[in-house]
C-alpha cells in the first residue's frame, strides 16, 4: 500500500534525523570522508562488475525464455537509456541519500547499537530491511532485487567506511538495472 509505504519512509527519514543530529559520532563515523576516495571508488567498480555481469546474464535469460518479453532486445534497451538519461543525475541524488540514511546513518547506529559477535550482520540486515521495505511499492521483483542489493551494499559500507562506496556501486548497478537493461519495465511487462 502507497499510504503505508510512504508512513515507513517517513518514520525512515525521522529516525534518520534523530540518530544523526542527536548522538555524538564524528562524521566519519557515518561515512563521511573523502580519505582514500579514489581506492574507495576503483574498489567499488570493481566489486559491482560481477553483479552487474550477473543482472545481463539474468536479462538475456528472461529475454530468451519469456515470449511476453522476447522482442525487447537489448539494443532497444539502450535506445530506452537514451531517451531518459536526463532522469541520470537526479537518481545519483536519490543513491546518494538513501545511502546516507540506510548505511550512513542507520547501519551505523545499529552497529553500535547491537551486542554479539554477528552485530555487524544484524546491523547491516536490519538497516537493509528497511532500506528493501520502502522499495515495495515498486512491487515483489523491487523488495527481492533491493534485499540481495542492499546488503551487498551494506557490506560495502561495512568493509570501507565510506558512503563512497555504496554510493557509486549503488549509482552504477542502478543505472545498469533500471537504465540499460530495463528490469523495472520488463517486469511490468511480465506482470
Amino acid at each position: 500500500d502507497r499510504g503505508a509505504n510512504i508512513l515507513l519512509a517517513l518514520f525512515t527519514f525521522y529516525l534518520a534525523y534523530v540518530v544523526f543530529f542527536y548522538f555524538p559520532y564524528p562524521l566519519i563515523a557515518y561515512g563521511i570522508t573523502a580519505v582514500n576516495w579514489k581506492k574507495v571508488t576503483l574498489f567499488s567498480i570493481y566489486a559491482s562488475v560481477p553483479v552487474m555481469a550477473i543482472a545481463l546474464c539474468v536479462r538475456f535469460a528472461i529475454q530468451f525464455l519469456m515470449p511476453s518479453v522476447a522482442e525487447v532486445t537489448l539494443f532497444d534497451s539502450l535506445d530506452y537509456f537514451y531517451q531518459r538519461s536526463w532522469l541520470i543525475p537526479g537518481y545519483f541524488l536519490s543513491a546518494a541519500f538513501q545511502e546516507f540514511v540506510t548505511r550512513g546513518v542507520l547501519q551505523t547506529w545499529l552497529l553500535e547499537l547491537l551486542l554479539g559477535k554477528n552485530k555487524r550482520f544484524w546491523a547491516i540486515f536490519s538497516s537493509n530491511m528497511l532500506f528493501q521495505a520502502l522499495h515495495t511499492v515498486k512491487g515483489n521483483y523491487m523488495a527481492v532485487s533491493t534485499l540481495a542489493l542492499g546488503m551487498f551494499w551494506g557490506y560495502l559500507f561495512d568493509k570501507t567506511g565510506s558512503l563512497v562506496a555504496p554510493i557509486v556501486s549503488h549509482f552504477l548497478l542502478g543505472v545498469w538495472i533500471l537504465y540499460v537493461l530495463q528490469f523495472e519495465w520488463i517486469a511490468q511487462l511480465v506482470g
